[in-house]
């Protein structure tokens, strides 16, 4: 990860779609919110017994619609 103070973005594309964040997936750049964003999927998987998103079976292209709110 980049410094905080720095203003700089990482660009590394890692990890479960179910949890990417939309700078991730509009491949803008991201901080630290981007932890933020996944740590919140992952509670509300927890509570609700689903991601917020989709499932593992969802279309790809539907999922990242649904993450950017271009459904």
């Amino acid at each position: 990860y980049p410094p905080i103070h720095t203003g700089a973005k990482a660009f590394t594309v890692c990890g479960d779609p179910l949890y990417f964040a939309p700078e991730i997936v509009t491949q803008r750049g991201y901080d630290y919110g981007t932890d933020i964003w996944s740590f919140g999927c992952l509670l509300h998987d927890m509570y609700e017994g689903r991601t917020p998103f989709g499932v593992a079976e969802t279309e790809e292209t539907s999922l990242f619609k649904a993450i950017t709110g271009h459904v």
